[in-house]
């Protein structure tokens, strides 16, 4: 064994796995990156063949969250691609030197520019998560005829999202001992991926919610339905970072570089660039509900939704019901014919009454 794999623990089988697992991940990144940017790229254009006179602020706004959204990814792709060179190139001396690359495991002193990568890196990832998460809030913001009250509890988890990642890097990249910090004895990463994993879980269960109100269950039969909702609830971005932080959860405080995790990770970087990406898409494409046909909707947020899901979840038999009313109708038809019979035998015998009071009238006149 190695000393690095000794410290850590790890076999030399391990070893292996973690290099290959390290590798891998690099290839998942490059091929998710390449999907993001074929999306990226088409956005864009139908962006551009918009009509320029309609939604100018929001078109402009749209624009530049993409671009940045786009550029903080190649950022990102840059310094993974540069970290594979420098754990396979500069310290491809021995596996031992490869793995103490990538687990960063002596670098006591931190070097100056592996400083830099790491904070730069880990703030690209955040921004991005952030952008992701507030066009997640804009989406439902504007789903719900623009409530604050229904956007106001996920813009809070965002905001408590920022302020948990700015406590974690400077827990992380602190100079001073780490036990007398105290933003040390708290682990950060478990905090920010639990409101971040929160803030998707509300966002995409209101938007989802939304939907089905107003188009009811019959919409999400359909094609066109299931993909307005899996796009505009960014259902994919939630169910990934929700499985990513289990993941981490499980393998926190593991010593070594988390093989499972790791690929895992690879796609939440994706989705964290694609799903933003496809909401705005899908908005300025026109393959998204008018805004108008939301205002509409007079449902207010929570109780009638649910009212209007539950009327739409009772499945009702019409044919049964028109036999049991043609029944029914049958009977009532019957009653009639029978009262109006014994109405008319009502009315004969009260006509053969008075017939018989006219004769007995003649015959008593007679007597007279």
């Amino acid at each position: 064994m190695s000393s690095v794999a000794q410290a850590l623990g790890i076999s030399d089988d391990g070893i292996i796995q973690i290099i290959s697992a390290y590798l891998n991940l690099l290839v998942l990144d490059i091929f998710s990156y390449g999907l993001y940017t074929m999306v990226f790229l088409y956005t864009l254009l139908q962006i551009a063949a918009r009509s320029a006179d309609k939604w100018p602020t929001q078109r402009v706004i749209l624009t530049v969250i993409l671009c940045v959204i786009w550029a903080l990814a190649t950022f990102n792709m840059g310094i993974a691609w540069n970290s594979l060179i420098v754990a396979f190139i500069t310290h491809g001396q021995s596996q031992n030197s490869i793995l103490g690359s990538i687990t960063g495991y002596g670098d006591e002193n931190w070097p100056m520019s592996r400083l830099v990568r790491n904070v730069t890196a880990d703030t690209g990832v955040a921004v991005n998560a952030i952008l992701a998460d507030l066009i997640n809030v804009w989406r439902c913001w504007e789903l719900y005829n623009r409530s604050y009250v229904v956007a106001g509890l996920p813009m809070l988890c965002v905001l408590f999202g920022f302020v948990s990642h700015i406590c974690n890097m400077v827990a992380t990249y602190s100079v001073g001992p780490a036990d007398s910090d105290t933003l040390s004895q708290i682990d950060w990463n478990i905090v920010y991926y639990s409101v971040t994993a929160s803030t998707n879980v509300l966002t995409t269960f209101l938007i989802i919610l939304r939907i089905l109100s107003v188009g009811g269950l019959k919409s999400a039969r359909t094609y066109r339905g299931l993909l307005e909702i899996l796009i505009e609830s960014a259902f994919l971005y939630t169910a990934i970072y929700s499985v990513y932080l289990a993941l981490f959860i499980r393998d926190a405080y593991l010593p070594y570089y988390s093989i499972t995790a790791s690929y895992v990770y690879g796609l939440v970087n994706a989705a964290t660039a694609l799903a933003p990406t496809m909401i705005i898409g899908r908005v300025m494409s026109g393959e998204a509900r008018p805004n108008d046909s939301w205002t509409r909707s007079s449902l207010p947020p929570m109780g009638s939704t649910m009212r209007s899901l539950a009327e739409s979840i009772r499945f009702s038999s019409f044919r049964p019901v028109r036999t049991q009313n043609t029944a029914t109708t049958g009977q009532a038809s019957l009653a009639g014919e029978e009262n109006v019979c014994a109405g008319g035998d009502a009315v004969r015998g009260h006509a053969r009454v008075h017939v018989g009071s006219d004769a007995e009238n003649r015959e008593g006149a007679e007597v007279v």
